[in-house]
């Protein structure tokens, strides 16, 4: 490596940096708020599997950015920087990035070793305005990150990750919940006139159900269930009159 390259791989190693946690907090917040979203939603098996989904896509793009967040960092971009702020000639300090190759031999390696030198001298002169340039995107930058970060990780607390919801962890479980069989039982199968009956309703990935109950003569009437988080519910019928048809 060159004189020049030293110094402006060396000048752009922070800001490169930066900008590369910059594009990770970004992405994490997005994954987090993404994850809230799918608390939020589960057990809905459309839902979670959606949500891991995008999760994935989001860690894709993350590996992905961090690779082209340092740009603008990169030896050649501040090459240019540095001709524009010392007024130098174009290429003037992107040229003596190249390293001389050593079999060139006699005046052409001397050559390139003094505007390599010169070139690096250059460099020197104007960092300190350059790195000030370069601060107020990298700033802003993480900033952004930063910002994108703590938003995610708000919704994430606010989903109550803690309390949790099954469903939303265990998305391969929560697919063949979905086609699971609804289970529907009473506490008792014959009761005294005026008596009631609790029924219970299981129904894996879904967070609602509808009990249809008749009496002898009648239409179904529908009555929503509320579940919980694993799926079961609970409704009390009665007292009771007469015979009593339930189906879910």
């Amino acid at each position: 490596m060159t004189q020049t390259g030293a110094r402006l791989r060396q000048l752009g190693l922070a800001h490169t940096r930066a900008r590369i946690s910059a594009f990770v907090l970004a992405a994490a917040g997005l994954a987090l708020a993404i994850a809230a979203l799918g608390l939020w939603l589960a057990p809905r098996p459309l839902a979670v599997v959606a949500a891991w989904l995008a999760i994935a896509l989001v860690a894709g793009l993350a590996a992905w950015g961090a690779r082209r967040a340092p740009r603008g960092a990169d030896p050649h971009t501040l090459g240019r920087l540095v001709e524009g702020a010392a007024g130098a000639r174009d290429g003037s300090v992107v040229g003596a990035l190249a390293a001389v190759d050593v079999g060139l031999g006699g005046t052409s390696a001397e050559l390139a070793s003094f505007a390599d030198a010169r070139a690096a001298r250059v460099v020197a002169a104007v960092a300190s305005r350059v790195d000030r340039s370069l601060a107020r995107e990298t700033r802003r930058r993480v900033a952004a990150g930063v910002i994108a970060a703590a938003a995610g990780a708000a919704l994430f607390v606010v989903a109550s990750p803690a309390r949790g919801r099954a469903a939303f962890w265990h998305p391969l479980r929560t697919l063949a919940d979905a086609r699971a069989t609804v289970l529907l039982a009473v506490d008792r199968d014959t009761v005294r006139r005026g008596e009631g009956v609790t029924v219970t309703i299981a129904v894996p990935a879904a967070t609602r159900a509808t009990l249809w109950t008749r009496a002898p003569g009648e239409p179904w009437r529908p009555l929503p269930v509320p579940l919980d988080t694993s799926g079961r519910g609970m409704r009390r019928l009665g007292p009771l009159e007469t015979d009593l048809y339930v189906r879910a």
